[in-house]
């Protein structure tokens, strides 16, 4: 597949999978890398990470699974992204999150990103998410987010089972900073168990137009279609090596970033940056400057013809 030369830039956001293990069994779940891993990876190694991204001007880094709630070494991790430079983010299914963790993470952590697709635990159960009582956790781990005064994102995989659900109570009742509502991605290998439940792009749409309205309440609102998904991510095992996903299944960098150079590495897979641009992936996610994207993107919607 030919790539342009904007794909082979320096990343300006890393989404890091700090563990291969989770304690849930999403059906939907594309970050399923246990079978990727060509070997353990120290602990030390993982550390030196952050210091190897910023070096190559990366900006974000994006903490993921698994659940990274699982990763021992969590804390300290966070810790040397923060004071290397970079901004610093958590995808979790908050299940395994406390007060006083969050409250040890303040310093170091920007923002905490949960997964949450639906208001009804009944629905969450049926997509793997826990056993019940998921939707409420979420909501009391958002409010200890808050508190601690970590900037606060959900996630929400939009699948045949929740796309003609309304959001919009739970959403405003959390009030996150920032909402982002993904097409169900079915790749290759990976989560084909999940096809039952995938969903049209109209049928997404419609589910986009129910809700978008929710930027009034000075939510960004951030949807991703399936498409927008595919090469504009950059994403990184713990091992060091690239991987992407241009066509549907996972391609994997032969090196790593610990032996080569970051963009290098990353050439071997490639990164589509004009496509992460025009799904918003360079959101103004530091403190001074993120009020700003909400009075924009109040302004693009009231604009906007319904």
């Amino acid at each position: 597949m030919s790539r342009s030369e904007d794909e082979l830039v320096s990343p300006i956001s890393v989404n890091l999978v700090a563990t291969t293990t989770c304690n849930y069994k999403c059906r939907f779940c594309f970050g399923d890398f246990r079978n990727f891993i060509k070997y353990p990876v120290d602990d030390s190694r993982i550390l030196e990470i952050p210091s190897i991204l910023v070096s190559s001007g990366c900006e974000k880094l994006t903490l993921e699974g698994g659940e990274p709630f699982l990763y021992r070494k969590l804390p300290l991790l966070i810790r040397e992204a923060k004071q290397a430079g970079l901004t610093t983010s958590i995808v979790t299914n908050g299940s395994l999150v406390t007060q006083k963790i969050l409250e040890e993470l303040s310093p170091y952590l920007d923002w905490l990103a949960i997964s949450l697709d639906s208001p009804s635990d009944q629905v969450e159960k049926q997509l793997g998410r826990g056993n019940g009582g998921h939707v409420e956790n979420c909501k009391k781990v958002a409010q200890w987010a808050q508190d601690a005064g970590i900037r606060l994102k959900i996630n929400s995989v939009i699948t045949k089972l929740n796309y003609q659900q309304d959001l919009s109570e739970v959403i405003l009742d959390i009030k996150p900073d920032r909402w982002k509502v993904f097409q169900l991605l079915v790749v290759k290998d990976v989560n084909e168990r999940a096809l039952d439940l995938e969903i049209t792009d109209f049928e997404f749409k419609r589910f986009v137009e129910k809700h978008r309205w929710i930027r009034k309440n000075g939510i960004d609102f951030a949807p991703e279609w399936s498409n927008d998904m595919m090469g504009s991510y950059v994403m990184l095992l713990p091992d060091g090596r690239f991987f992407q996903n241009f066509t549907g299944n996972y391609t994997f960098s032969r090196n790593t970033i610990f032996d080569c150079a970051v963009e290098s590495v990353l050439s071997e897979v490639g990164w589509d940056r004009g496509k992460f641009l025009r799904r918003g992936g360079d959101y103004q996610w530091k403190h001074d400057v993120l009020e700003c994207s909400y009075v924009k993107a109040v302004d693009n919607y009231i604009k906007e013809e319904v």
